[in-house]
């Protein structure tokens, strides 16, 4: 499939709703509005395709860069294209998207943990979303290394770009949850940030909490 065949495909796939959708969670027009479900579609009708995923990402278009994600395999995607593209990020959703599909899967993966440390507010919130969804996934990364992030969450957020700090919270969850040894460091270090605003804009997201989330995560496994 060509790049103009597939970008014609995802107007076809468009809704009005899911576009004012996407829109209020931070796409930038031009948007389809492509459901995850018809992105799958597509992927599944397209198969791997990396060339066209590149050609895609360049687009800029939203619809296109979640559809491009889908199209690269995680085992064989080089570290530069995960770089180049994390830059080009431009709203909370595609950030989110991109590391839970490609970059969690990848091989270089830990590798792309030194995003955490980008004080631009994309590349940190990839970061951020990526240390948590790692651990959700089962990787080990480490106790000492958790300590660390567990101390430059406590004392970068309330000085970090808006939506690095909610990821930040979803991190210090994921440590609360996945590494005990740190369960209470985590809940120490969550009463000593306090307050934490985030503006979400129009969308019903919220704030995790962070004690109240370890103790459902503690509930699921007892049951187990």
């Amino acid at each position: 499939m060509t790049r103009e065949e597939a970008l014609l495909a995802l107007e076809a796939s468009g809704t009005e709703e899911q576009r004012r959708a996407l829109q209020r969670h931070g796409a930038k027009p031009p948007v389809f509005g492509v459901s995850s479900m018809n992105l799958r579609k597509l992927r599944a009708h397209i198969g791997l395709d990396r060339g066209l995923a590149e050609a895609l990402w360049e687009t800029g278009i939203a619809d296109a860069r979640h559809l491009a994600v889908f199209l690269v395999d995680p085992k064989t995607a080089p570290v530069k294209l995960l770089d180049r593209w994390v830059t080009g990020i431009d709203y909370y959703f595609l950030a989110d998207h991109f590391v839970r599909d490609l970059v969690s899967k990848s091989p270089w993966a830990d590798n792309c943990l030194k995003w955490t440390r980008s004080h631009k507010e994309w590349i940190g919130r990839a970061g951020y979303m990526l240390l948590a969804t790692l651990l959700d996934n089962g990787e080990r990364l480490g106790e000492d290394r958790m300590r660390g992030f567990v101390r430059d969450i406590e004392y970068e957020i309330h000085a970090s770009k808006n939506r690095v700090r909610d990821a930040m919270l979803h991190a210090m969850v994921a440590i609360g949850c996945h590494v005990p040894a740190l369960r209470m460091e985590v809940l120490r270090a969550w009463r000593n940030i306090g307050t934490v605003e985030v503006n979400f804009g129009e969308t019903k997201c919220r704030l995790p909490d962070v004690p109240a989330e370890i103790q459902a995560h503690l509930r699921r496994i007892s049951t187990e």
